[in-house]
């Protein structure tokens, strides 16, 4: 089962901090339940073809940990996630802006975690060396990669596994507008 808590450097009496981490729990007990339930060889096609199964799912369910904080990690992000702990340092704003709209607490949820599956970091790696070989002599080229069309491929992809686990868990498509879109894959590589 992922794990919820608050990063902490944060006021834990924080009411923001509390309804986000109160939200990701909630979200937490109803995607646990419908992804116990995903048969285990049941393929979830992810947008380069590449698919997960419904044990991967689970798998990837149970070791994502969710920290919900304040932090700001630039303009236009909402959190950010690292790889090698699974865990995905989340807003609390993003947590509670996204659960505004009908099915967006789980879609914002299960896009992290995407970002936690092998296919989702293999994109990553692939968009920043991209970027980063054709920039690093670029002044803050750094922090000009989240307005890239690099950064979108890897959000592009993110959201496009999460609607892609979401109807297979039968949750209505999430409906609202962001930034990057579904059109992964206008980038090659």
């Amino acid at each position: 089962m992922a794990t919820v808590s608050i990063d902490p450097n944060e006021d834990a009496t924080s009411p923001d901090i509390r309804k986000a981490k109160d939200a990701l729990l909630a979200l937490n007990e109803e995607l646990l339940e419908k992804i116990t339930a995903i048969p285990s060889d049941t393929p979830i096609v992810m947008a380069d073809g590449k698919t997960l199964s419904g044990d991967d799912v689970r798998r990837l369910w149970d070791k994502v940990k969710f920290v919900v904080t304040t932090k700001s990690f630039g303009p236009g992000y909402g959190g950010s996630f690292d790889y090698a702990s699974g865990t995905s340092y989340i807003r609390a704003d993003t947590v509670t802006g996204w659960d505004l709209f009908p099915s967006g607490g789980e879609f914002i949820t299960l896009h992290e975690l995407i970002h936690s599956c092998d296919h989702g970091e293999a994109v990553r790696q692939a968009m920043w060396t991209k970027y980063y070989n054709e920039n690093k002599d670029k002044p803050d080229y750094a922090a000009k990669y989240r307005d890239t069309a690099e950064f979108s491929e890897v959000e592009e992809y993110c959201y496009f596994g999460a609607r892609a686990i979401m109807r297979q868990l039968g949750i209505a498509d999430f409906e609202g507008t962001f930034d990057h879109g579904y059109e992964y894959g206008d980038l090659d590589v």
